[in-house]
């Protein structure tokens, strides 16, 4: 090219480059992610790991199982106590009442 041809089409040329990479830029930002918003991501995946971490795993919930049943046994166990003291408890209204 003739350096002349260049310098009397200098804003032409240096127009049809910029829109080479305005367009170059438009395919990349459509391709790939912007770096912002995958510092955002990072950071809810981070708080997603965390809370994760946080939550109690199959050996605690089998524990749990565990203690949920004896509770059940032991509540079992104290149904006629219960009933004997409510029985009781009756019998001391009635006795009351009947006093006044």
């Amino acid at each position: 090219m003739d350096w002349e041809v260049i310098k009397g089409n200098w804003a032409i040329i240096w127009a049809l480059f910029m829109s080479g990479v305005n367009v170059i830029q438009l395919l990349l930002a459509k391709t790939y992610v912007k770096r912002e918003e995958l510092e955002l991501l990072r950071t809810r995946l981070q708080g997603m790991e965390s809370t994760i971490a946080g939550l109690p795993n199959q050996k605690d919930l089998h524990q749990l199982q565990l203690e949920m049943r004896d509770l059940r046994g032991e509540l079992r166990e104290l149904t006629p106590s219960i009933r004997q003291i409510s029985r009781i408890s009756d019998l001391l209204l009635e006795n009351e009442l009947k006093e006044k």
